[in-house]
């Protein structure tokens, strides 16, 4: 026996998806014992749709939505529908799990529609009527749920309760259902509590509320769930972290101290053997001249290198005091500290006139154009050529450079450089592997941003980028 045709309500505002869904529920085989035909009755206004609702009984009813309007035109449709299952149609960029929470029986996806899997979307859509038209009760499917599951009236009354929630609520378990719901109820349709209680030894229960319909009535389930063995080791990791900070405190503060200390007996060795090099350089013979002028370039190298271990530590401070900048000075200091690479070298530099006014902090944006000057040098041409410079931006950014002759950077390896670790091959090294992700790391912290422009046998310009203070060069 065939059975009757079943209505379907299609809301769509869109005709060519109104056509496309007929198109598939036509091709859709009639048998006598599974598929009933489909009498498909379809608005383009949800009003009219919505008017259909009070006047006809469908037995679905599929609602077209867009990405903006999902929520609003089901939630519409909802106020104006008792129990008829609804299948949203929506865009294939959607995921659709805001329907499934808000209700919706089904998310199908506009491009992927076919026969079949809007087939499956209205057998499931029967299934759900069965059910209700058989009376399945409800707590046969959640009686025996590992969570809590209770049902609560929108005036807050207990309406239902499963076994495992009568073990987590306080209340008696034959006097749980009919009383006052004694957990907050949301404003919203979903929400989520964790409630710890003040008794240490009380379970801490996380509860994640929905609406949805039971018995004709729209209703709060509530679902409990016992995470006292989480909140516990939440707890432990907070203590532990908290441990660790002052650790940390601890070591940053002995770094210091013992950074100070080191850098203070390099300042004796290379002033001692500064001495020696500029009262006695003329009577020393070729080694001895050699010896020192390498513990003096040594000395100074060893100082950057606990500069940069400061500047480390200092990269775990949250709070950076962010100002002008000098640039004109800080790029001076730079190459004071680079004086024995750039005699040794005898490199070209050549520097801007005056310099624009940025913002950023002072010893980090030093630390940057160390690594970049002294990069150009180590793997630039021969003998080596920088030009440094800055140029503004729009958008109140200037963008500071420094250019090289060097052998240039592959396009492939460009995108490497300022990655963690990263080492090159033998011919396109670039500083110490993680030189140039420090440096990534210290302009980003400073609102800026860090690239390169390279070309092989031509040369290469590393720039990083910092806020513009104001109009001024200095």
């Amino acid at each position: 026996m065939v059975q009757p045709p079943l209505k379907i309500l299609l809301a769509a505002d869109d005709v060519a998806l109104i056509q496309k869904i007929r198109r598939l529920l036509a091709g859709i085989r009639v048998t006598p014992s599974h598929t009933p035909a489909y009498e498909v009755l379809h608005s383009e206004q949800l009003a009219t749709a919505v008017a259909y609702l009070h006047t006809i009984t469908f037995d679905f009813i599929m609602l077209g939505v867009g990405l903006a309007d999902g929520p609003e035109r089901l939630a519409v449709i909802q106020a104006h529908n008792d129990d008829t299952p609804v299948i949203v149609v929506g865009e294939e960029t959607d995921d659709g799990r805001w329907a499934i929470r808000q209700g919706a029986i089904e998310f199908l996806a506009r491009p992927s529609l076919t026969p079949s899997l809007l087939q499956h979307a209205l057998d499931l859509a029967c299934e759900r009527q069965q059910m209700m038209a058989a009376a399945v009760p409800y707590r046969q499917l959640v009686e025996n749920n590992a969570d809590g599951i209770v049902l609560v009236s929108k005036q807050g009354i207990v309406l239902y309760a499963n076994a495992a929630a009568t073990h987590m609520l306080p209340q008696m378990p034959e006097t749980l259902v009919g009383s006052q719901f004694t957990l907050p109820l949301p404003r919203k349709d979903t929400a989520e509590f964790t409630v710890a209680p003040d008794d240490a030894q009380s379970p801490a229960i996380e509860m994640r509320l929905v609406e949805t319909n039971w018995q004709g009535e729209r209703v709060y389930q509530a679902s409990l769930r016992d995470i006292t063995s989480h909140q516990r080791a939440k707890n432990a990791m907070r203590e532990r972290a908290a441990e660790l900070e002052v650790r940390n405190i601890a070591l940053d503060e002995f770094a210091h101290t013992m950074a100070h200390q080191v850098q203070g007996l390099l300042s004796q060795m290379v002033g001692y053997a500064s001495f020696l090099e500029m009262q006695y350089g003329r009577e020393l013979d070729d080694d001895f001249a050699t010896a020192i002028s390498r513990i003096v370039q040594s000395g100074h190298k060893m100082n950057n290198v606990v500069m940069e271990l400061l500047l480390l530590a200092s990269m775990r401070d949250n709070a950076v005091a962010v100002e002008p900048l000098n640039m004109q000075r800080v790029v001076a200091e730079v190459l004071k500290r680079l004086r024995y690479q750039i005699e040794q070298s005898k490199v070209e530099i050549q520097l801007p006139e005056s310099w624009p006014l940025a913002m950023g902090y002072g010893s980090w944006i030093e630390e940057v154009w160390v690594n970049y000057i002294s990069n150009g040098i180590k793997y630039g041409g021969q003998p080596p050529r920088l030009k440094l410079g800055a140029t503004p931006l729009p958008g109140g950014m200037v963008r500071f450079w420094v250019k090289d002759n060097g052998i240039g950077i592959p396009a492939a390896d460009q995108q490497l450089l300022f990655r963690p670790h990263t080492r090159l091959g033998p011919k396109q090294v670039r500083g110490e592997g993680l030189g140039l992700s420090i440096v990534r790391r210290l302009v980003t912290r400073c609102g800026g941003e860090v690239g390169l422009e390279s070309q092989e046998g031509v040369g290469s310009l590393f720039w990083f980028s910092l806020p513009a203070a104001d109009d001024v060069e200095i």
